[in-house]
């Protein structure tokens, strides 16, 4: 009779094991429903080419709508981001010299500003430049020395020195 009691035992132990491998995981669950549609945070038309900044989970991209660019690097900087802009229009600076179509920058590694919500500004600054032979290059370099806000002023020499690939260390 033990002998019967401990095999039934055994047999209702192995059972439930099986059934509780059978149940999804709580923890699966809510993994699964964590995925977020990318966002597109900003958008500019700079010669023609639309630039896109998206939000993919927490990691930042840059997509390009044009069969015709190359896109080199990645961004580093995280979401959301934005191009840099004075007066609600994209700044942007031409360095025919060194073949740059245009220069422009991105904010970064938002934080708020007290007094002003609504104002958005970021922790980075990360540069993307169009070459005159349809490449796009985004800087390796991220500038990280102030809190820049996105409708306020950053000097031009940002722009030149992300355009000439000065402010990239590992050139």
């Amino acid at each position: 009779m033990n002998r019967i009691i401990i095999y039934l035992v055994l047999f209702f132990s192995a059972y439930s094991c099986i059934k509780n491998e059978q149940k999804p995981k709580q923890a699966d669950s809510k993994i699964a429903n964590t995925f977020i549609k990318p966002i597109v945070t900003d958008t500019v038309n700079v010669s023609g080419v639309v630039f896109e900044l998206i939000d993919n989970n927490g990691i930042a991209e840059l997509r390009i709508i044009s069969d015709s660019i190359n896109v080199e690097g990645k961004i580093k900087i995280a979401p959301p981001c934005y191009f840099v802009r004075y007066e609600n229009k994209l700044r942007k600076y031409e360095y025919p010299a060194i073949g740059v179509q245009a220069s422009i920058i991105i904010i970064g590694d938002t934080v708020k500003v007290k007094g002003n919500p609504k104002t958005i500004c970021g922790k980075a600054l990360q540069g993307v430049s169009m070459k005159n032979n349809s490449q796009v290059i985004i800087s390796k370099e991220v500038i990280k020395t102030n809190v820049f806000c996105l409708d306020s002023w950053i000097d031009e020499k940002d722009f030149s020195g992300f355009a000439s690939g000065l402010y990239d260390k590992n050139k």
